[in-house]
């Protein structure tokens, strides 16, 4: 009870999992014990103007984003949601955990802060914790920089392999079914081989499968994360176009049991 730094984590955690009320009593209990906590501090405000925002339910689904917003943004979202909800508890023989809150956000630090707790990394779009997903709108970025729809459809690909493995899988392999899932619902949708890469493809060895994390929890720099993405994608679609798509679940499952991601794949 006196290990206010563990309250804290705690209080962040609860609102993860979509657990609101919880976490701000955590919340407001951490911070009466550290007022000089910035994470504490920013989330709480940031709690304070969620009370602005509207929350449109639907299925399963509990959607909150800005009042202004909902007319542009709320029933297309939903449609898009329902659309991959039905799609991927078939594909990828699972039952998800309802319901799931999607919290869109028309400033960029507000969505970081109710993420991880700081403003900034303007190069997040959107995060999903497993039943939550949090994500800028377009108003909350340059024009023509984002389109939401892929996004939304990505972090819903991390709700259903999360579930499925039950947060057990590794970030690259996360990522890169995300991504794929992306390629097959749009070919516009997806990460791209863009000429940012060249210098470093021509100056590192391209990475087997093990050398995928790496671009993620070790990254040289930011532009080793996207082509982090990129490879993790065409792994996904090689081994899809290869073994099958039956394979992708199955692996899976090979993972929720405690399996190396590596070992799974081949098993599988």
């Amino acid at each position: 009870p006196d290990d206010h730094e563990a309250r804290a984590h705690y209080a962040r955690d609860l609102l993860r999992l979509g657990r609101e009320e919880e976490g701000r009593e955590q919340l407001d209990r951490a911070f009466k014990a550290r007022p000089y906590d910035a994470q504490l501090f920013n989330m709480l405000n940031l709690l304070d103007s969620l009370r602005r925002f509207e929350t449109v339910e639907q299925g399963p689904f509990v959607l909150q984003l800005p009042k202004a917003e909902v007319p542009i943004l709320a029933d297309d979202a939903l449609a898009l949601l329902r659309e991959a909800y039905e799609i991927s508890q078939r594909k990828y023989q699972v039952e998800i955990e309802t319901p799931v809150r999607v919290q869109i956000f028309d400033d960029h630090d507000d969505f970081m802060v109710r993420s991880v707790g700081l403003p900034g990394s303007i190069g997040f779009m959107g995060i999903c914790f497993g039943r939550l997903i949090t994500m800028d709108s377009p108003s909350a970025r340059p024009k023509g920089t984002m389109n939401w729809r892929s996004v939304l459809w990505h972090e819903f690909a991390h709700v259903v392999t999360l579930r499925k493995t039950g947060h057990r899988l590794p970030r690259w392999l996360s990522e890169g079914i995300s991504v794929y899932e992306e390629t097959q619902r749009s070919p516009a949708w997806g990460q791209k081989l863009d000429i940012q890469y060249k210098p470093i493809i021509r100056s590192e060895p391209l990475p087997g499968l093990a050398d995928l994390e790496r671009y993620f929890i070790q990254p040289k720099t930011a532009l080793h994360v996207m082509l982090g993405y990129f490879f993790a994608a065409e792994f996904v679609k090689f081994y899809v176009d290869m073994y099958g798509f039956d394979a992708v679940p199955r692996a899976l499952d090979r993972i929720a049991a405690g399996s190396r991601a590596e070992k799974a794949l081949v098993e599988a």
